[in-house]
């Protein structure tokens, strides 16, 4: 069943045309080039309607994977450093790539932290750079179940420990955005060593 999942996974990746920017073990992001569908209006973040943006998804293959009792500070930190870097890689790659480098934005969807609580993990995002807002489905109620049931199975296709942190019921679709400016000011090529 587990196969299954991942073969429809990179299915489904293939058909929206997500693409690996980097070769790199280290990255834990892919890419899909987009076009909004309608205004986006966030704190520092202006869209218009057909504008590009750039929608970064995690690589599941290469995340790390988390120990069978649950998440220590060694997969933690692993994981955030992997995470940081990979950005570095996309702002590289957005500099260099003429098919990319007009995206306005960088946008991630995900179902891993909550917006709420001192330690969630919208506070890091933010402390990254990321606007972070909720990101409720356009389908209702049953697209968000949908949503949450299919990130649910790629978390116990691909990571299953953190399935104990991760309880279906308790999954909520948040929005990471940032410009492109600051992704290039904060991770641009200069800072890809660090």
């Amino acid at each position: 069943m587990r196969s299954l999942i991942r073969r429809f996974d990179a299915w489904i990746s293939l058909r929206r045309g997500v693409f690996d920017f980097s070769q790199e073990e280290r990255c834990i992001l892919r890419a899909e080039l987009r076009r909004a569908r309608r205004d986006l209006n966030l704190p520092e973040i202006s869209l218009k309607k057909g504008e590009p943006f750039i929608k970064f998804h995690l690589w599941n293959s290469h995340l790390p994977a988390m120990p069978e009792s649950g998440p220590d500070l060694g997969w933690a930190t692993e994981t955030w450093q992997r995470f940081q870097f990979s950005l570095r890689l996309l702002a590289r790659q957005i500099e260099n790539d003429p098919a990319l480098n007009s995206a306005k934005a960088i946008c991630g969807v995900s179902s891993l932290f909550s917006l709420q609580g001192k330690d969630s993990g919208a506070r890091l995002m933010r402390r990254l750079g990321f606007v972070v807002v909720e990101n409720p489905s356009p389908l209702g109620a049953v697209g968000g179940f949908l949503e949450n049931l299919y990130s649910w199975l790629l978390m116990w296709a691909y990571n299953p420990a953190s399935l104990r942190s991760h309880t279906l019921p308790r999954l909520q679709r948040t929005a990471l955005w940032m410009t492109t400016a600051t992704l290039r000011e904060r991770f641009g090529k200069s800072d890809l060593e660090r």
